[in-house]
């Protein structure tokens, strides 16, 4: 069943944080391994007007960083060295093991894509080969697919 693409929370990455006598909005967030962390409180304008700045701070830094990326990070129970593609192997309904290289990519709309490559049709080495390139153009055509929205 595939996914249909969310409307964005207009609270992504934003928390009330009451402290003593003091409250505010504290907009935290990470990107390529560096924490952006920013906090607006209340003071004489109001919940309302404190929070309408830490949204106008998020969405500046998202649009000077760019959007969220999770493409580059890899497991530490990743084996085959290639993010995103991976040997698997299954059980058919006969019983019958069945091996093969599947390659795993976002889409744009926000749903995952995946392709299988059999061991057995290919060989391993091609079956390999033809998951890493087929992972790769995928990234592309979502980097791509994404940079024009």
């Amino acid at each position: 069943m595939r996914r249909s693409k969310m409307p964005r929370d207009p609270m992504r990455n934003i928390v009330r944080y009451p402290y003593n006598q003091t409250h505010s909005w504290v907009v935290c967030f990470k990107r390529a391994g560096e924490r952006y962390i920013k906090s607006f409180a209340d003071g004489d304008e109001g919940e309302a007007a404190s929070l309408k700045r830490a949204q106008t701070w998020r969405d500046a830094m998202e649009k000077e960083l760019g959007p969220w990326n999770k493409l580059h990070s890899r497991s530490s129970n990743n084996t085959s060295g290639i993010i995103g593609a991976s040997i698997v192997n299954e059980r058919t309904r006969s019983g019958t093991l069945s091996r093969r290289w599947v390659a795993l990519w976002p889409s744009a709309d926000g749903n995952r894509h995946k392709k299988g490559f059999s061991v057995r049709l290919y060989g391993n080495a091609e079956a390999r080969r033809r998951a890493i390139v087929a992972r790769r153009q995928g990234v592309a055509d979502f980097l791509a697919a994404r940079a024009a929205q």
